[in-house]
């Protein structure tokens, strides 16, 4: 009858578990898969290696862009600044924010809002930003001129329609 003893410690979080041996021979230095995931993530080598190479977080991972992306599906440019207080669970912050708040010289009141000048949301040079008090003034100056054309447009096609053929 085989033993079923503990034979072998997690090199995660240190637990004995039982390992046959072909188990051992192979490398598998884990008491699950969730360990080896975290080993990997953490150090980025094979299990079966006995040194601990630097860590692949942010600059030591080949995949890094320097801490800054382009938001999916959105088009703003957000920047890694944990330290921010704006900054998102993940750790970074949209950068038009943060170049607006370096252009006045104080953090973002609750409510005020960045306008983009060209419409162009990776555009974050200061001199296409433009700080609006609070939403409604920002809508007001881009978006009700908009609104009353388009109210207007279709008051005159009701009036036609009523009208009828003559």
């Amino acid at each position: 009858m085989v033993s079923r003893r503990p034979n072998s410690h997690c090199k995660v979080c240190d637990k004995m578990t039982y390992k046959r041996p072909s188990q051992i021979r192979a490398g598998k230095e884990f008491c699950s898969r969730h360990c080896a995931m975290i080993w990997r993530h953490t150090c980025g080598d094979k299990p079966g290696r006995k040194t601990k190479p630097a860590p692949r977080f942010r600059e030591n991972n080949p995949a890094w862009k320097g801490g800054r992306y382009v938001e999916p599906g959105k088009g703003y440019v957000l920047i890694r600044m944990p330290e921010h207080h704006r900054a998102r669970v993940n750790g970074y912050v949209l950068e038009h924010i943060v170049v607006m708040e370096r252009k006045i010289g104080r953090r973002l009141r609750p409510g005020e809002r960045v306008h983009h000048v060209n419409h162009k949301r990776d555009d974050n040079r200061p001199e296409n930003l433009e700080l609006y008090a609070n939403h409604r003034d920002h809508w007001v100056e881009h978006h009700m001129a908009d609104c009353q054309a388009a109210r207007d447009a279709a008051a005159s096609r009701k009036r036609r329609k009523d009208l009828g053929p003559e």
